[in-house]
């Protein structure tokens, strides 16, 4: 079963950080922000070359984006993936709560 929170928005509004969960994991991550976009032209770049390199690309892209502490959990999930298309979808979530938010003020 496939689950997606649409009160993110609200949350971040509120003060609230960008969180998810993946199903069979039972761990909620956090996005830490504001959120460095320019990560994802280094990604770009490394989705010319291998599979490989895509992969470890996409690794620390997400790694980048969470918050430090929950790191180790991160690679603790990502030893329990048996479908890595779920990445992309997490990546994509990201980068649509990140861009849709007002700014915040300084």
């Amino acid at each position: 079963m496939t689950h997606r929170a649409f009160d993110a928005a609200v949350k971040e509004a509120s003060g609230e950080a960008v969180t998810f969960s993946v199903t069979g994991f039972e761990y909620t991550f956090t996005v830490d922000t504001p959120l460095p976009l320019g990560q994802l032209i280094l990604f770009a770049r490394a989705a010319e070359k291998s599979e490989q390199e895509q992969a470890r690309a996409l690794d620390a892209l997400l790694r980048g984006w969470l918050v430090e502490a929950d790191r180790e959990k991160w690679d603790e999930c990502l030893g329990q993936l048996k479908d890595l298309t779920i990445l992309g979808h997490i990546v994509n979530y990201i980068v649509e709560e990140a861009t849709a938010r007002p700014t915040q003020a300084s």
